[in-house]
């Protein structure tokens, strides 16, 4: 009964403070911890802690068929704080616009990640350090001759406050182990298509290529090379073009790339500067060799492309269309105000 009637007993208020000035009171208290709040440093994303490389970042080696090598990859932590790392081997794949493909060991017929040895599953690395992984590849007797291919992940071990907060994918970096068997080996690239897309339509704006010009041009290249042989070859390209009717040349190298046998990969992008008008010859050519120092052998492809800015043509015509029509008019109009003013 008691605990009823002080429920319904009114309370008294003996701070003397009045209905306002509580809420004015309210008010501060929670700006006060709204500005603490973002006082506060924001925390920091998993990602942000791993700063990690690997060297050799692509590493090749010849072993016989039955044979063991050995190799050591450099891991070099640059974060502040320490971590452990998960070592693991994968298959990959490299599609022919240049996206890496991951599946596990095994996967494709050129794996050699089967044969991939570590003394250790775990590296446990404290801050701005460095450490040593052994590998050992172990070569089947039966291994085929040509290209046999890996990649060795390094990826971050997630603590329990990185799980909480809601990491599920942990961030990684991986090595390129490109094994070369002996035997009947089969070198080559080829060259599957070469092309320039003409321009007739820029108009106004930067470029794809993002460099200012006037009047815009976009054009783009494509270089398909494949590699039709047992083992990878390192391509280095280039392309040159020359007016057969207007003016302006130049020569542009595209990079150099690994091509996995069996596969087709892309050079692609914008031509860099490219002339403003006129019709042009394109020529391609590739340089690839016995290994990854030698580029001896060659092979050329050839394309024609137009460069006409046909919208600034049309706008010009458009222009000067007006302004004769205009001054026609005003011819019309000029001696009938003439006569007037006269009379």
């Amino acid at each position: 009964m008691e605990m009823g009637l002080e429920a319904r007993n009114p309370r008294v208020d003996i701070s003397g403070e009045t209905g306002a000035g509580k809420m004015v009171k309210k008010a501060t208290i929670l700006a006060l911890m709204l500005l603490a709040l973002l006082a506060l440093p924001a925390p920091r994303a998993s990602a942000q802690s791993f700063d990690l490389t690997v060297l050799p970042a692509k590493n090749e080696i010849t072993a016989d068929p039955g044979t063991t090598s050995e190799l050591s990859i450099t891991v070099r932590n640059h974060a502040p704080q320490a971590m452990d790392i998960k070592v693991y081997p994968m298959d990959y794949y490299i599609t022919p616009d240049n996206q890496f493909l991951f599946e596990e060991p095994g996967h494709y017929t050129y794996s050699c990640a089967t044969w991939l040895r570590f003394d250790r599953e775990t590296i446990s690395m404290g801050p701005n350090s460095e450490a040593q992984l052994p590998v050992r590849v172990e070569v089947p007797p039966d291994a085929e001759p040509g290209g046999h291919y890996a990649v060795v992940f390094f990826e971050k071990v997630l603590t329990p406050e990185e799980i909480a907060t809601g990491a599920q994918l942990a961030p990684r970096v991986g090595a390129l182990i490109l094994l070369t068997v002996p035997g009947e080996i089969v070198r080559e690239g080829v060259i599957r298509s070469f092309s320039v897309k003409s321009d007739f339509l820029s108009l106004w704006g930067p470029s794809q290529d993002k460099k200012e010009g006037f009047p815009v041009r976009s054009l783009r290249y494509r270089l398909e090379v494949e590699n039709p042989g047992n083992v990878h070859i390192t391509v280095k390209a280039f392309m040159s073009y020359r007016p057969s009717l207007g003016f302006g040349r130049g020569e542009v190298e595209l990079g150099e790339m690994t091509i996995l046998p069996g596969t087709v990969r892309y050079f692609e992008g914008y031509l860099p500067d490219p002339p403003a008008l006129g019709v042009y010859r394109a020529e391609a050519r590739i340089l690839y060799g016995k290994d990854l120092f030698t580029f001896d052998i060659e092979k050329r492809a050839s394309a024609g492309f137009w460069v006409v800015p046909l919208l600034w043509i049309l706008i010009l015509c458009a222009l000067a269309a007006a302004l004769y029509l205009l001054a026609r008019l005003l011819r019309e109009r000029l001696p009938w105000r003439i006569r007037l003013e006269k009379r």
